[in-house]
């Protein structure tokens, strides 16, 4: 993350989960699994929050995390970005993955369209 800051290229990284961070995603987490109870099939809610380490992090970064309730189990995500979400983007979330639309004058079109592509489909 610091060598992709310090380099002024943006990143979406997936972290392992910890205590700390299920704890921030607690009430998305109770609404998902009553929701996945009350239409018995999966459920998820999303939140965004400023998040640092105790020790690994030089500072404190933007997590996205998603709230997810399978049947019988919690299955929360989580990763660490640079990029804020703006009027130049949108993000659609579906099943199995998170798409992002952006505007043809997006200041970061090419780059993020670059990293995208590295991505194994």
């Amino acid at each position: 993350m610091a060598f992709c800051e310090q380099e002024n290229n943006h990143y979406v990284i997936g972290v392992a989960g910890n205590e700390r961070l299920t704890r921030r995603i607690q009430p998305e987490l109770a609404a998902a699994e009553a929701d996945s109870l009350r239409r018995n099939r999966p459920a998820r809610r999303f939140k965004d929050f400023s998040h640092s380490t105790r020790e690994s992090w030089s500072r404190a970064r933007r997590v996205v995390a998603k709230a997810e309730h399978l049947p019988g189990k919690a299955n929360p995500r989580f990763v660490v970005t640079s990029l804020e979400e703006t009027i130049a983007s949108s993000r659609t979330v579906s099943v199995r993955r998170v798409a992002i639309a952006m505007d043809s004058h997006h200041p970061f079109q090419t780059e993020f369209a670059r990293v995208h592509a590295s991505f194994p489909t």
